[in-house]
């Protein structure tokens, strides 16, 4: 074995948690919620940050996962009661009691566990395998390490997702053949124009998302990329980097006059593209996919002649990956679930027994030997 006898052993093991503490998901993802309502629960880094800092009264370790098709948070607390955190993300979002009950789904103990580690494999994912959920699952570890959130046990639990994801990644077929959120997007734009050698594409944004869109457009040929995005730095080194071209967000509505087709992947709030930046008298069709969640195209533009919109539900709908990937990455995730829950046992057990040893010399060593066999049983079990 490659790895550490132990997986953790780096992790702090300090300040064990009272008996009641126990890791606690709640969870909205794309497999029960419709997009009206995820887009609704995209905060951005502040606001993930505020949250951390506030879960602190409630649970010693926490992390918020958000993405475009999910919204979680993990956490080791003894608050596991789902309508205290439906309230609170109530207030959070300003969205009805109502609806979160009716769309978030919880998890306790090894249950939220194994959720996070299949989450960074891949296997919750609409398009399966995809490879940027890794680093989304990275990033929301990192910044709950930075804000100082996340107590050993969770710590821990982040550090085998991570190992999860690369494993699988290294050592399965899950990726083969698969396709991306932008692949898929450069596809459909192929699908409504055949080729793409003469037409100008304009991608809105200027992130990792972005770039990955403007290399499958140049790997397809396209006559003439444009980019547009609020950092004009960034967008200009994704432009630079496929012999595109670069504007400034003021000059979105003139790019796209001249453009056949839009890709839209911001992180923006609000809606970036309407009618209005498309104009009512355009008369060449034009075709727009939006990737971002909450949406950047108003849904309204399709009122308009000639012009097509696609959003995220729609591109990803039905997508599969290799099913012997799908095994395989299953295997890696119940050994890293099985690696993760020894050293849960072991670094609860341990005091235990040593408390047990000494208050136990000069007893009979085989009446000692028996009762830390039943300590150990009653974890396991």
């Amino acid at each position: 074995d490659h790895r550490s006898r132990n997986a953790y052993a780096g992790t702090d093991s300090t300040g064990d948690h009272p008996v009641s503490a126990q890791l606690f998901y709640i969870g909205i993802t794309h497999r029960t919620t419709p997009l009206s309502v995820r887009e609704s629960l995209r905060p951005d880094d502040e606001k993930r940050r505020t949250m951390l800092s506030r879960l602190a009264n409630m649970a010693d370790g926490r992390m918020v996962l958000s993405t475009c098709e999910r919204f979680e948070v993990y956490a080791t607390t003894p608050r596991t009661e789902a309508a205290e955190w439906i309230g609170l993300l109530s207030q959070w979002f300003h969205l009805p009691i109502g609806v979160l009950a009716r769309f978030a789904r919880t998890r306790i103990g090894p249950a939220a566990a194994e959720h996070l580690l299949r989450v960074a494999a891949g296997l919750e994912s609409r398009i399966v395998g995809e490879a940027q959920i890794l680093g989304q699952v990275r990033d929301a570890f990192l910044q709950a390490t930075q804000a100082r959130a996340l107590d050993p046990v969770l710590s821990a639990l982040g550090r085998a997702a991570i190992c999860t994801g690369k494993r699988v990644r290294h050592e399965t077929l899950i990726n083969s053949g698969a396709r991306s959120i932008a692949t898929l997007a450069v596809e459909h734009v192929i699908r409504k124009f055949g080729t793409l050698h003469d037409r100008t594409i304009l991608i809105l944004g200027s992130g990792r998302l972005a770039a990955v869109v403007a290399t499958e457009l140049a790997r397809c040929r396209t006559g003439r990329m444009i980019v547009v995005g609020r950092n004009v730095e960034r967008a200009a080194a994704v432009a630079q980097d496929v012999h595109g071209v670069s504007l400034g967000k003021d000059q979105l509505a003139v790019a796209l006059g001249n453009s056949d087709a839009l890709i839209a992947c911001t992180s923006s709030p609000f809606h970036l593209v309407d009618s209005y930046t498309i104009g009512r008298d355009r008369v060449r069709p034009l075709c727009l996919v939006d990737l971002s969640v909450p949406r950047n195209i108003d849904p309204a533009v399709t009122q308009l002649g000639g012009v097509g919109l696609t959003h995220l539900d729609e591109l990803v709908e039905g997508q599969s990956a290799r099913e012997d990937g799908i095994a395989a990455a299953g295997r890696i995730v119940e050994e890293e679930l099985a690696r993760y829950n020894a050293w849960r046992e072991q670094r609860w057990v341990a005091p235990l027994i040593a408390q047990l040893v000494r208050e136990g010399r000069g007893a009979d060593k085989q009446d000692l030997h028996a009762r830390i066999v039943r300590l150990k049983a009653g974890v396991v079990a």
